[in-house]
């Protein structure tokens, strides 16, 4: 369990900044074309990297008291993870977000992967998303992001 007060904050920008260290890393590997550090016009996003030709917006979290995060609280009025990186997501094809944590965030991990296996919104849903769980997500999802099935698949 993580420590509170201020020493868990300062355990907190230790991670985000061993994150940050190693995107500067991949900048000097020729993996990354540039890196952009709290950018005051981007919202839930400790820098934002342009690499490949596709914008990542990076979002570190330390761990959570819980060890892993739900949708539910990446969700939450405290948080709202999904709602900016949905924002994030819907401004262009070649964008990414990163979200990277001590813990896990298997709700969502798992959405990820399955709609990316999937061929197509139609094997998605008869095939991936089936189970009662993760229909649940599916809609949760689409619930926080306030969006069509179509647009939460893509």
């Amino acid at each position: 369990m993580p420590l509170l007060g201020g020493p868990a904050d300062k355990i907190g920008n230790r991670y985000e900044l061993w994150w940050t260290v190693y995107q500067f890393v991949r900048i000097i590997n020729g993996e990354v074309e540039n890196i952009r550090i709290e950018d005051p016009t981007i919202d839930k996003a400790e820098f934002v990297i342009t690499a490949g030709g596709y914008r990542e917006f990076h979002q570190t979290k330390r761990s959570h008291l819980r060890s892993q995060w739900s949708l539910y609280e990446l969700g939450s009025p405290k948080h709202q993870l999904l709602q900016t990186m949905f924002k994030q997501l819907s401004t262009s094809t070649n964008t990414r977000f990163v979200f990277v944590s001590g813990s896990e965030a298997r709700e969502l991990e798992e959405l990820t992967k399955r709609a990316a296996d999937a061929k197509d919104l139609k094997e998605f849903e008869s095939e991936f998303v089936s189970a009662k769980s993760q229909k649940q997500n599916f809609n949760r999802l689409k619930g926080v992001w306030n969006t069509d099935t179509n647009t939460a698949y893509e």
